[in-house]
């Protein structure tokens, strides 16, 4: 490994602001809701008849970070021209940083917490790019290996998706055979039952979290499941976004 450098963001990255007005020509338009939620992964693309205020034009030479509730970790790296919302950071690297690790940059969760941290407003926080930009950074001070870094986890970010999109065919599957065997080929000397009658439901009231004898006994850290952790489809819980501690 090279040496790594200690450096501002706003010395290896800055904002573009190339500005597209209402009447200029057609393009691809991405507005956050097109981005999905800490995939890095765009889930549709609008077109820019559908807009009536300004925007800012991106191209492959930038990459897109949602400043708006940055939380929801919503980037996403271009590999066409287009506009966005302006609610959305079109960044772009400084000198010879290589486009890919900045990216990666960005998308790392410290990065992410630190923009909510200094982001503005209650409701609607908005990451602070003047202080994000003041903010120290180690990274690479070769671009070969920046580039090389970039590559591994582009690499991994490609297996994962192709996961992730196996994950749908069988889940697709899975449907179909729930159909078939428990709807469309259901026999008509099947019993017709209450749920009740095959499960009880329990729901308890959970206990005050400053009573923490109720959670651990030995006083250790304990997982916090909330909604937001049972993953997109509700099946499984990978990690938890929260811990009780004593």
């Amino acid at each position: 490994m090279s040496d790594w450098v200690e450096t501002t963001l706003g010395e290896i990255a800055e904002l573009s602001k190339d500005s597209w007005k209402v009447g200029d020509e057609q393009l691809p338009y991405i507005a956050l809701e097109h981005i999905e939620e800490r995939r890095l992964r765009l889930n549709g693309v609008g077109s820019s008849d559908e807009v009536i205020s300004n925007k800012y034009r991106f191209n492959e030479k930038t990459f897109l970070f949602g400043k708006l509730r940055p939380y929801f970790r919503k980037l996403i790296k271009p590999t066409f021209s287009g506009i966005c919302s302006t609610d959305i950071w079109v960044v772009k690297p400084k000198g010879n940083n290589d486009l890919d690790y900045l990216f990666y940059l960005f998308a790392n969760q410290e990065f992410v917490d630190l923009s909510y941290t200094s982001s503005s407003g209650t409701r609607m926080p908005r990451a602070d790019w003047n202080f994000m930009a003041d903010f120290y950074w180690k990274i690479p001070a070769s671009p070969y290996e920046q580039k090389a870094i970039a590559g591994v986890l582009s690499s991994l970010d490609d297996k994962i998706d192709l996961l992730h999109r196996q994950n749908k065919t069988l889940e697709s599957l899975a449907q179909t055979l729930f159909r078939q065997w428990f709807i469309e080929e259901a026999c008509d000397d099947w019993e017709e039952v209450n749920l009740s009658q095959l499960a009880d439901i329990t729901i308890g009231i959970t206990p005050p979290r400053k009573e923490f004898h109720w959670f651990s006994k030995d006083n250790s850290d304990i997982k916090w499941i909330s909604i937001k952790d049972l993953g997109d489809h509700g099946a499984y819980v990978l990690d938890t976004s929260e811990y009780l501690t004593s």
